[in-house]
């Protein structure tokens, strides 16, 4: 059984590929130049593809639906 203080969330990761090239996320935490998928933590109330959206700067994108 988890321990009481730990805590479950929900997240996503998208991948965008536009002329062949990736939108990776670059943080300096937790080194320097440390690259991720852009994504995050599902907030009370919000869906997965609410999540799903990039939600930081100028870059929005949303779900599409599968073939």
């Amino acid at each position: 059984m988890p321990d009481s203080k730990e805590r479950i969330r929900n997240a996503t990761t998208g991948i965008v590929v536009k002329e062949q090239h990736l939108l990776m996320v670059r943080e300096d935490w937790p080194r320097p130049d440390t690259f991720f998928l852009p994504g995050g933590g599902q907030q009370p109330g919000e869906t997965l593809s609410e999540c799903a959206v990039i939600k930081k700067g100028t870059v929005a994108v949303t779900e599409r639906a599968r073939a």
